[in-house]
């Protein structure tokens, strides 16, 4: 008798039109590839003026038909920053980025492990949005639209707070310093 195996990887790679890609699959398991991520990086998309985020040269996906791309640089610097920075503890539901169909973003408090974030949209979960014909373009494309401006707002007003006070501490320190010499 043969024991069926179950495939509990949420993080899977696999290859199409000569391409490496990267994806998020619909289970809820540990993501452990994770920790043996050894470069991100983020790549402007001629095409669409979008920046993409590639892992270990492999892009990144929503789905195994959605890219995830963002038009502000600087969100994708701060989701590269927020993997990095937690790749060795990082599980689906605890993770500081879950990637959805509809490329919303969420980014998750990782004391609280046991829920799915407030915005989470279940009904855009086995749906793709974007078709591929044989050269890897995007054919026909539906906009799905998804109000994330409060979390990119409240993002990007952390990381603020988080850097002013670091300046803030850092000067301090320096002008403590500077006392102590004189």
């Amino acid at each position: 008798m043969f024991k069926k195996r179950l495939n509990k990887n949420v993080f899977s790679i696999f290859k199409k039109y000569n391409s490496s890609y990267i994806c998020f699959d619909e289970n809820k398991q540990n993501l452990k590839k994770f920790c043996n991520i050894k470069n991100i990086e983020l790549r402007k998309n001629v095409h669409t003026n979008k920046t993409e985020i590639f892992i270990d040269d492999k892009i990144l996906l929503t789905n195994r038909k959605n890219v995830f791309s963002l038009k502000n640089e600087d969100l994708c610097l701060l989701i590269k920053l927020e993997i990095l920075r937690n790749k060795n503890n990082m599980d689906v539901l605890k993770t500081p980025i879950t990637l959805c169909v509809n490329n919303l973003i969420d980014f998750v408090n990782l004391k609280e492990h046991n829920m799915l974030p407030k915005n989470y949209d279940h009904k855009y979960n086995n749906k793709g949005d974007n078709k591929y014909n044989n050269k890897g373009e995007i054919v026909n494309t539906t906009n799905v639209i998804v109000n994330t401006t409060n979390v990119i707002v409240n993002i990007i007003t952390k990381v603020t707070i988080n850097i002013i006070t670091k300046i803030i501490v850092n000067t301090t320190k320096v002008t403590i310093l500077t006392i102590i010499i004189i």
